[in-house]
């Protein structure tokens, strides 16, 4: 940040407006990347000024893909995917690789965010192969990573594995912090859904030693750090260490609602709900998952949504109040009724079919 306020000072009278863009964008950058989001946001802003003004493509592009990925970041993906269709756009347009490889993870994510999976899977595709071509490691680590979380979300546990546990040993070659972070909850998430706690620790727990050593990077460690409390406290009360998974949980959210991330903040409200529902406290459970479903609501996430209408499902079975219990899950079959009619990739369709959980919605809510 030093050097490029200093070439911002030189660039200024002589009105450089493409070293003043670039100097602006590398403040911002680092910025978000240490979670000061506010002035990350602004600083933006004057990026795409900028670089219009200058004709500098390649910032502008760069300033609208992370404009998405900030909308991305807080749930908002109807607008993520026009600003960094934008980015790609001119990243096509004028052949800038860098940009293109960044666009192609952005939009892949904020697709999979939308529950637009067909064409998520294929800007995944897209981006691998680019990056595979040009040789880059970092936009390919990142995009294998995502593209298991992608998987994972459709019940393709063996992929989701697969993508994951190549991402997270090819980053440790390289000593990518962020990316062995982000592949290995991942790891440990799906260790959760197979039934393996004891794997689903061992990666969670090393994630968790990487976030609390001061030689760790700060890259984007404020970003993992709140999807790794959710999956530390969901496999804590897996546990029946209910008083963890409570610290666990209120640590996702304060992080969440500092950085506006509302998919985690849906994962915190919910472990907040089922926590309650172990401890039997029903009305804490129920204030709870109400709030993590208007969350889910406003977002618009597949995976969240069901999976909140499921627990409240859960929640209403214990009370003995099976017609709300069944209107629940109903309404959790409705959402996933939805994945499946726009799912087109076979392979998905039939993984999320033979899904236990998904099988399990689909017995609760069966025509009674």
């Amino acid at each position: 940040m030093v050097l490029s306020r200093q070439a911002m000072e030189v660039a200024e009278p002589i009105d450089a407006k493409s070293v003043l863009a670039g100097g602006a964008f590398n403040i911002a950058f680092v910025q978000y990347l240490t979670g000061r989001l506010e002035e990350a946001g602004a600083g933006l802003d004057r990026v795409l000024t900028l670089s219009r003004a200058a004709g500098d493509a390649f910032y502008e592009s760069f300033a609208l893909l992370s404009q998405g990925v900030f909308k991305a970041w807080s749930g908002d993906w109807a607008a993520a995917v026009p600003l960094i269709s934008e980015g790609l756009r001119l990243s096509r347009q004028h052949n800038l690789l860098g940009p293109l490889m960044c666009g192609s993870f952005c939009q892949a994510v904020a697709l999979t965010g939308k529950g637009d999976y067909d064409d998520a899977l294929a800007m995944f595709v897209e981006g691998l192969a680019l990056t595979e071509k040009a040789g880059d490691e970092v936009w390919h680590h990142r995009l294998l990573n995502s593209n298991g979380w992608l998987h994972l979300e459709l019940g393709d546990l063996d992929t989701a594995f697969d993508l994951n546990r190549r991402c997270a040993e090819n980053a440790r070659k390289r000593g990518d912090h962020e990316t062995i972070a982000n592949a290995e909850i991942n790891l440990g998430d799906v260790a959760m859904v197979k039934g393996d706690p004891a794997l689903a620790r061992e990666f969670l727990d090393g994630v968790h030693r990487l976030v609390k050593d001061p030689a760790t990077s700060e890259f984007m460690r404020w970003r993992y750090s709140t999807r790794l409390f959710a999956s530390l406290g969901e496999l804590s009360l897996t546990r029946g260490d209910a008083d963890k998974a409570r610290e666990f949980a209120d640590q996702c959210l304060e992080l969440a609602t500092r950085t506006t991330a509302r998919k985690n903040l849906v994962k915190g409200w919910r472990l907040k709900g089922e926590i309650a529902l172990h401890r039997r406290q029903w009305d804490e459970a129920e204030t709870a998952l109400r709030e993590a479903l208007k969350i889910a609501e406003a977002i618009g996430n597949p995976t969240q949504l069901w999976k909140t209408h499921a627990a409240l499902g859960r929640l209403y079975g214990e009370r003995k109040n099976p017609d709300a219990a069944w209107q629940a899950y109903h309404a959790a079959r409705l959402v996933i009724d939805g994945i499946r009619h726009r799912l087109q990739n076979p392979h998905l369709r039939a993984s999320l079919d033979a899904a236990p959980t998904i099988q399990r919605v689909y017995q609760l809510s069966a025509p009674r």
